[in-house]
């Protein structure tokens, strides 16, 4: 059997006029509130003030959000006389915009734009010729690689290098520029010393084909057998 007889609608409709909600009518009957709402539905007519019943639950209202925050404009930089003298004065210091802007409280760009439009204050400076760098004297050299000498690092230690010890014991040395093409032209000098026409050199009779007496052709190739 309906919950819904004509005496629990007539009930319903009263406590409705008297401005219950569908909640409270349906705690006060013993029935759900989707029941309540199902009957204000179909009789419109005697719920009339409850049939666009608004939510029984409140919403919270939400907190209003805060204004955003402005930041306040900073002041701007307005250059006096005073400034722009103490600007000239740290200048001419050596201060840099940087600099000039921490002691006067703007940034470098205001002092920059101050230096191109008052160039008697803030003249441009000479650039510093960078300093020169320290040449070391050119090192002396025989020009070992124009004899073909590849064992500059290997064969010979120390710091000299003396090449001068591998003369052959009864053969006169020749300047570089008196030896002939079957002459040796091994160096006689130190390893580094300066080459040049009057070098002495070895002067002995070379190998067929070779540029090295056989002496020297084991020096400058140890371990290899001369041809």
């Amino acid at each position: 059997m309906s919950f819904w007889t004509d005496a629990n609608v007539v009930r319903a409709a009263a406590l409705s006029r008297q401005g219950m909600s569908y909640g409270q009518i349906a705690t006060h009957l013993g029935v759900s509130r989707n029941a309540v709402a199902g009957l204000a539905r179909r009789k419109r007519d005697l719920f009339p003030k409850i049939a666009h019943e608004p939510v029984a639950a409140a919403k919270s209202a939400a907190p209003a959000k805060p204004a955003p925050r402005t930041k306040a404009k900073a002041e701007r930089f307005a250059w006096t006389d005073e400034l722009r003298q103490r600007a000239a004065a740290l200048w001419a210091d050596g201060k840099s915009y940087r600099a000039i802007g921490e002691t006067l409280g703007c940034d470098r760009t205001t002092v920059g734009v101050l230096a191109k439009q008052r160039r008697d204050l803030l003249p441009k400076r000479e650039k510093s010729e960078p300093a020169a760098a320290s040449k070391k004297p050119a090192k002396a050299t025989a020009r070992m690689a124009h004899f073909g000498l590849p064992f500059r690092h290997t064969t010979f230690r120390g710091t000299e290098r003396d090449l001068s010890e591998h003369a052959i014991e009864g053969v006169e040395p020749k300047t570089f520029a008196a030896l002939t093409a079957r002459e040796c032209r091994f160096p006689l000098v130190a390893f580094d010393a300066a080459g040049g026409p009057d070098m002495p050199c070895c002067g002995a009779e070379t190998m067929l084909g070779q540029s090295w007496c056989a002496h020297h052709f084991r020096i400058v190739f140890p371990g290899r057998a001369a041809p």
